[in-house]
């Protein structure tokens, strides 16, 4: 994980891609990569486990491409049919799918604040063990998933504040940091 976490440090800009149609373009420039271990090692630490992840807040207005969920929400659980997300300028443009993709719509369209639409973290799953479930603790976290949010990131080291932090995994990730693969899948190459 501290190896992955440096990495994200080092790159300026991040591809992911993945077989459902994923393709996003992220600028990460001057953003420390970070990262969540599982264990509370010290007085204050604040942990999820079975999570296991490396994240990022990416550039706040420099994301774009389309994302495919076909994995979990923080929302809904296990999506049942894929959620389909055109992202330019770093906002969410489009959403489309089944009952997933209905009811993020809606939660951030009561949310009524255009923050809740902008990209905000970008995490790759470490856990070989964790599977998606349903529990976004677990789902984000597992080897073989990445997770892109949509919200709030001043804890993260973003500059996005808004009401809502929303995960949204996917599966089978392929991530390069400056052109050259990190993961494949399930196969890290750091």
């Amino acid at each position: 994980m501290n190896t992955l976490m440096r990495e994200l440090t080092r790159a300026k800009r991040i591809r992911v891609t993945n077989p459902a149609g994923t393709d996003l373009k992220f600028n990460v420039r001057g953003r420390r990569g970070r990262g969540v271990s599982g264990m509370a090692r010290r007085s204050g630490d604040v942990t999820g486990a079975p999570e296991i992840e490396a994240y990022i807040a990416p550039v706040e207005r420099d994301t774009a491409g389309v994302l495919v969920v076909d994995g979990s929400t923080s929302l809904t659980g296990v999506v049942k049919q894929a959620i389909k997300i055109r992202i330019e300028n770093g906002v969410a443009q489009s959403i489309s799918g089944g009952y997933d993709a209905r009811k993020l719509s809606r939660i951030l369209r009561e949310a009524k604040s255009p923050a809740s639409l902008r990209v905000c973290e970008l995490g790759i799953g470490l856990n070989p063990l964790a599977r998606i479930r349903g529990s976004i603790i677990e789902d984000e976290g597992m080897l073989g998933t990445a997770h892109v949010a949509l919200g709030d990131n001043t804890k993260l080291g973003g500059k996005n504040s808004a009401p809502t932090h929303i995960d949204l995994v996917f599966k089978n990730p392929h991530i390069q940091f400056d052109g050259v693969t990190v993961l494949e899948g399930k196969h890290l190459t750091v």
